[in-house]
């Protein structure tokens, strides 16, 4: 599935996709839908010139280079070589510090090996966004997102609500911190303390093969046509849930509109604290197919459409574990760490998300070429995080802006804001 959705589907979709705009915006469709054509003559560069063309596709092959980096990634550890996930699975669920210790750095030791390479592809990446900016009439290529897009806000007021969202998140985190050091024994956080689960429930372990038959129950509650849709994805064989070599490590839904089915792919199954993956991800699905069985819904301006895509998968995320651990017979004490635990996965979400999109922000609004050295020096006035002593591992903290969403889906991470 993999496989024929990235060599396949991808690219024809990426070949159809300045045809399809030239087509909507000369037979008058996108006046059907406010600011619509606006996007299409930004995208198209108001003329679409051969060095525009160029410089997308130049940034759509250096972009595409992410995976073939990171997929193939492995972990050295001295029982054997893991994935990368499986070895992220290890040590969220190590209950022992040196053990964990041990496991973080080897993971870290294999990042910071394919980080070197990251580097090298987003001096490249960022050079050629900023020449689509420069033919498509823009200042800077965020102010090129800006107008591709058509958001009703300016960057400065995505700063503001950023600030804002901050002053919520930042307390709460502190405080899930200074509670995680204490229940740990500790007066400083190692960054191999984060992730660990704090005395996780022994029972109710909910293994990858019960995942789809879970989802359906848990999205029948919430509505039988959603569990028929999960019902439907299953029958078809369209969900791909286990991490391996050479899959991206990410998770995502895309919907195949003209076959009314969605693709899902998840690699972060791990337990019952993995199963809000899969339940994000149907969220898309779930979405998307009710979108498109409808005749009348064009949907066609999928940057602005993604606000709204994002909350509908959140909302599936939340409710959808909030009923499981309700429904499950657990005691108390263990939904209370289960909720406890939704919660600070949340708080991570936020604060990962402001750290995110101010990095791009900062970088989508340079001219000139940037340095390695200053993309690194940058992201560290963004990490805020006091209770957690970095220290003898700056190299590795400086390089936590080598996301995937900033080489496969810039700005993206404001939707999820």
């Amino acid at each position: 599935i993999y496989k024929h959705l990235m060599g396949t589907w991808m690219p024809k979709l990426e070949a159809y996709e300045e045809p399809l705009d030239s087509t909507v915006l000369n037979a008058g469709v996108a006046e059907l839908r406010p600011g619509l054509a606006r996007k299409l003559v930004a995208e198209l560069g108001g003329q679409h010139t051969e060095e525009l063309r160029e410089a997308l596709a130049q940034a759509r092959l250096l972009s595409r280079q992410y995976n073939s980096i990171t997929t193939n990634q492995t972990v050295e550890l001295a029982e054997g070589s893991l994935l990368a996930q499986e070895a992220r699975n290890r040590l969220k669920s190590s209950t022992e510090a040196d053990e964990r210790e041990v496991i973080w750095k080897a993971i870290k030791r294999s990042d910071l090996d394919v980080s070197r390479d990251l580097d090298a592809l987003f001096a490249d990446l960022l050079r050629a966004r900023q020449q689509v900016a420069v033919q498509a009439g823009s200042d800077n290529y965020a102010e090129h997102v800006w107008r591709q897009t058509n958001r009703e806000y300016t960057i400065q007021e995505a700063v503001e609500f950023l600030d804002g969202m901050a002053e919520v998140f930042a307390p709460l985190t502190a405080q899930v911190d200074h509670d995680r050091a204490k229940k740990l024994g500790i007066g400083q956080l190692k960054p191999w303390d984060l992730t660990v689960k704090l005395e996780p429930p022994a029972s109710n372990t909910l293994r990858v093969e019960e995942y789809v038959a879970t989802a359906q129950r848990v999205l029948d509650h919430l509505d039988p046509a959603f569990g028929a849709v999960v019902r439907k994805l299953e029958a078809e064989g369209r969900m791909d849930l286990l991490p391996r070599l050479g899959k991206d490590t990410g998770n995502l839904s895309v919907h195949l509109f003209a076959y009314g089915t969605s693709e899902v792919l998840c690699s972060d199954t791990d337990g019952l604290m993995g199963f809000g993956t899969l339940l994000h991800e149907l969220g898309h699905s779930v979405h998307s197919h009710f979108l498109s069985s409808n005749p009348n819904n064009l949907v066609w301006d999928f940057y602005n459409f993604m606000e709204v895509r994002e909350f509908c998968a959140f909302v599936f995320n939340i409710l959808g574990e909030s009923y499981l651990y309700k429904n499950l017979n657990l005691g108390s004490d263990e939904r209370r760490w289960y909720e406890q635990s939704l919660a600070a996965g949340f708080l991570s979400r936020l604060r990962d998300v402001d750290e995110r999109v101010r990095i791009e922000l900062w970088l989508y609004q340079q001219t000139r070429d940037v340095t390695i050295e200053e993309i690194d020096a940058h992201y560290l006035t963004l990490y805020h995080r006091p209770v957690v002593d970095w220290s003898a591992h700056e190299d590795i903290l400086r390089k936590r802006w080598q996301n995937r969403f900033l080489f496969l889906h810039s700005f993206y991470n404001i939707e999820y804001a």
